[in-house]
């Protein structure tokens, strides 16, 4: 990982070997999907969170990042899949895209939690936020 990615200009050490070019088929709209959000996700929070089948997943925000997360999450048969967020709307878009659960992070929401995946709590946690708080 490269911290600081977020600029105008970036070096990337060895990008010989992790760029790839997309097929001409796919439009440019579609495309641009790959180059942040969703490969972030996937990358940062699925790969090396190891989300596997039967683990429980909890994604702390519903953004373009964790969005991304939970999309990709799914390909790895995960039981429960929980999004967690401030924004009933981004809530909304998670069910709807897939999350097992959602939850807004109140004073229950450790109950909740352990209500869903029992005491031992869950087994990935993608923290998609970026801010100290939700750390």
């Amino acid at each position: 990982m490269i911290n600081g990615t977020q600029a105008e200009y970036v070096r990337v050490p060895f990008a010989d070997n992790s760029l790839y070019k997309y097929p001409q088929t796919i439009n440019d709209e579609v495309a641009v999907m790959l180059s942040d959000a969703l490969p972030t996700g996937h990358e940062i929070g699925v790969q090396y969170g190891h989300v596997s089948p039967g683990k429980s997943v909890a994604i702390i925000g519903a953004g373009p990042v964790g969005m991304g997360a939970l999309l990709t999450a799914q390909l790895y048969s995960p039981a429960h899949l929980i999004v967690i967020d401030l924004d009933k709307n981004r809530l909304e878009m998670a069910k709807k895209l897939g999350a097992t659960h959602t939850l807004v992070p109140d004073e229950k929401l450790f109950d909740n939690l352990k209500e869903i995946v029992g005491e031992d709590g869950v087994d990935v946690a993608i923290e998609a936020v970026g801010i100290p708080q939700t750390w």
